[in-house]
């Protein structure tokens, strides 16, 4: 892969990460949010907090073992920052005084089923299995999530 691409996929990667852990934050704020159930919302925090992990090990992977790595379907620049924007809105709707944990569990199912959630195993193509493991770990997940998140949208009916 060229350095061009190698250093325009990285960015993307290292975007995503951030977008991990500023939902990992909102995940935290939740809990604090919602004291009867901030298990649920913390342990959904810290796991956001290991794939933001786990991308930044990624990242430096690929920057260890370049020729390793092909450019895949990557994001826009442009919907990866839009959804960092989204997700510090939400910080704001959560500081409204008339939020509900089910507008709080909507808001995370929305953006836990986003496409950019979904697309983290297309950035690159490669045959190394701990970067392919690490990626499939990810997508699998995103799913988990918001099929917990689903399951304590039923639970509040």
């Amino acid at each position: 892969m060229s350095s061009d691409k190698l250093e325009v996929i990285l960015k993307e990667i290292e975007v995503m990460a951030s977008i991990e852990s500023a939902v990992a934050r909102l995940y935290s704020k939740c809990a604090k949010l919602f004291p009867e159930n901030s298990d649920f919302w913390m342990q959904l925090s810290m796991e956001e907090t290991g794939h933001a992990r786990v991308l930044s090990e990624l990242a430096v992977l690929m920057r260890k073992l370049p020729h390793e790595f092909h450019p895949g379907k990557t994001c826009a620049p442009e919907a990866l920052q839009n959804f960092l924007s989204r997700i510090n809105a939400n910080f704001e709707k959560l500081d409204s005084p008339a939020i509900k944990e089910r507008d709080a569990l909507l808001m995370a199912y929305h953006m836990e089923s986003t496409v950019i959630e979904r697309n983290y195993t297309e950035i690159v193509r490669t045959d190394h299995w701990g970067y392919a493991e690490g990626l499939e770990v990810l997508a699998e997940a995103s799913k988990v999530h918001r099929d917990k998140l689903l399951k304590r949208m039923q639970e509040l009916k």
